[in-house]
């Protein structure tokens, strides 16, 4: 697994871990603001997330495209056999 994907596993499981946060009960208070704004952010990061997974992936795909081979390597000759 490349290290950007296991990266992106981590992210997404924390944004799900914020996301599980009660703000209910913060929108009932005068601040109710930053509960709505955390909301927000929530949905942002997550977009940015899944943006950032599709573009790792097509960069991944094009890199494998353009990978170079080595050229065959022509077989010993042995000397005196």
């Amino acid at each position: 697994m490349p290290q950007w994907r296991f990266e992106h596993e981590v992210l997404k499981r924390s944004l799900a871990t914020l996301s599980t946060y009660d703000t209910a009960t913060w929108r009932q208070t005068p601040e109710s603001f930053e509960a709505i704004e955390f909301n927000l952010l929530i949905e942002d990061m997550t977009e940015a997330l899944e943006h950032l997974y599709r573009t790792c992936e097509k960069l991944e795909h094009h890199a494998a495209k353009h990978v170079l081979q080595a050229p065959a390597l022509a077989p010993l000759k042995r000397s005196g056999t």
